[in-house]
């Protein structure tokens, strides 16, 4: 029996193209791995509604990049593998021919864990569920303030306007100096809104820069891309991308810290929920393209970033909607057009549910810039990072429903109020 089993494992194993000596993954391990590495983490893989994954992956126009049927066929088999080798542990005790028996069992359980990572990393790699309610093929706008300045005259580019206040390196097209009263501008935004949230009863944070590989790869994001997150080269404490113990330079003002903060966590006072974390600092990232638009594509950037978690799926909804509203009166005092879009579902990211982008308009590239954004991730996040709360004050426990947002993006801020705020002699005037 134990040999027919391998030979159906090593034929599904070949069809779903299974890795059967190492892993790629930081987030999920096996039993095989779990020998030589430590679980960070226990992403939770419940059974899926393949219908609604379809439904999904259709509307955000993924259909052709995940193997469905393969990874139908490969969670029955892992069920089928786990019933087989309970059966086969029972003969396995009572054999007399203990060293063939345990050999084979031993080899069927390699096969079971080759088979169900081949199930957990496609799972875990599926897109987040979408709201229900949310636009599936067309961007909406559901906020607008005021209208595109109009000039008599060609705009010119906050580059050219700003003049001796904005220093791009020679060295990098990405790297960037503010000087003078732009730099005391930035300072003055980064204060005005964390003073802003503080008024609203939100809660300051610190974060770190860094973060490990197993977070990245948690919030969806391929940590081994060089072009998703910068990797920090080896060093005492951590190892290269490579090794999936990574560590990334991600910057405070990211999601990432936020995530790294509550992993493992369990909110015992749900009366505290919910509860929104912010930050003031940088962002780092690489750029796709070293396209030079000055302040609108450059690696770092300073913004002001939140995290929120409810208890429920209805209290994160609202949660959304006050959020919106005190980012709207926040922007509303920048006194500048400007516009809110409920972005359509192929254009959000694999860990968003839904996503409200908050653009500002570049006279110069004539197109908006997003310079804000509120990104809904229900459960996918807590899902990955065991975020819990107590629930009903029982001893059970439920995942908590996540909300995160950039508040202002300061660095394109700047560049789209050198823009819109120019005059016809080459100046500009930001009164704010």
């Amino acid at each position: 029996m134990l040999g027919n089993m391998l030979k159906v494992s090593q034929c599904l194993r070949l069809r779903a193209g299974v890795r059967a000596h190492h892993t790629d993954s930081a987030l999920y391990l096996t039993g095989r791995t779990a020998s030589y590495r430590t679980n960070v983490v226990v992403p939770e893989i419940g059974p899926l509604s393949l219908e609604r994954v379809k439904r999904n992956l259709a509307a955000r126009q993924l259909s052709d990049q995940h193997d469905l049927p393969t990874l139908e066929l490969s969670q029955n088999y892992v069920k089928w593998f786990q019933q087989e080798e309970e059966r086969a542990l029972g003969q396995f005790q009572s054999s007399p021919d203990s060293g063939v028996m345990g050999k084979a069992l031993s080899d069927l359980r390699a096969e079971r864990w080759a088979v169900e990572e081949k199930v957990a990393l496609a799972t875990l790699a599926l897109p987040n569920d979408l709201e229900e309610d949310w636009c599936k093929d067309h961007d909406i706008d559901i906020h607008v303030q005021g209208s595109p300045p109009r000039f008599d005259f060609a705009a010119r580019c906050h580059l050219e306007l700003a003049g001796d206040l904005l220093e791009m390196s020679n060295h990098s097209p990405q790297a960037f100096y503010l000087l003078g009263s732009l730099s005391r501008l930035e300072l003055d935004l980064s204060n005005r809104d964390q003073d802003y949230l503080r008024q609203c009863d939100l809660i300051p944070f610190a974060n770190p820069d860094f973060a490990k590989s197993v977070v990245i790869e948690g919030c969806g994001v391929d940590f081994f891309d060089p072009k998703a997150e910068f990797a920090l080269e080896p060093a005492q404490d951590f190892q290269d991308r490579q090794s999936t113990q990574g560590m990334h330079l991600v910057g405070g003002a990211s999601i990432y810290p936020f995530v790294s903060f509550l992993c493992k966590n369990v909110v015992q006072a749900t009366s505290a929920l919910p509860a929104t974390f912010y930050t003031s600092g940088r962002r780092y990232r690489p750029l796709a393209t070293f396209e030079n638009r000055g302040l609108f594509n450059t690696q770092q950037t300073t913004a002001v970033e939140l995290f929120n978690f409810s208890e429920s799926h209805d209290t994160m909804k609202s949660q959304l909607v006050f959020l919106r509203d005190k980012f709207i009166e926040l922007y509303d005092s920048l006194d500048i057009h400007y516009k809110v879009v409920a972005l359509s579902a192929p254009k959000l990211h694999t860990n968003e549910s839904c996503k409200l982008s908050f653009q500002m308009y570049s006279p110069k590239l004539d197109e908006y810039i997003e310079v804000g954004s509120i990104r809904g991730h229900g459960q996918y996040l807590s899902e990955r990072f065991m975020l819990k709360a107590v629930k009903d004050n029982s001893q059970d426990l439920q995942n908590l429903y996540c909300l995160s947002g950039t508040v202002l993006n300061i660095t394109k801020v700047l560049g789209c109020l050198v823009e819109n705020s120019q005059t016809e002699g080459g100046n500009f005037h930001i009164a704010i």
